[in-house]
């Protein structure tokens, strides 16, 4: 329980934190003989937190990057599988097509150089 006591004050501002929710009361005791008005406001601040605008709309830039990204390994994927085929091509005969062993010089089938 807290209790806050300004005798004798004209006005009075205070700032309450409550450690966590439930109900709170505040009681007054107006004990002045005039009987004044004891005027009561309460202001709630809620603690928000603004993300900035880059954080704000992560998801659709994000989107974005992953689909270019997608696109780019695509037409990657496409470049290494030619790369491949064009590695077959090179282990064949230049003159009549006939597979080669890796490293051979000349053609088993024609007999040609291969340099």
């Amino acid at each position: 329980m807290t209790a806050l006591a300004k005798p004798d004050a004209i006005n009075y501002n205070f700032t309450f934190v409550p450690d966590g929710s439930g109900v709170y009361y505040f009681v007054f005791s107006n004990q002045d003989p005039s009987h004044k008005n004891v005027l009561f406001t309460l202001n709630t601040v809620e603690n928000t937190t603004i993300p900035t605008p880059l954080i704000q709309y992560a998801d659709f830039e994000m989107l974005t990057i992953g689909v270019l990204f997608t696109i780019i390994g695509i037409k990657t994927g496409k470049k290494s599988a030619r790369r491949s085929s064009m590695d077959d091509d090179a282990t064949k005969c230049k003159f009549c097509g006939k597979r080669l062993a890796t490293g051979e010089m000349f053609c088993p089938k024609c007999g040609r150089s291969q340099n």
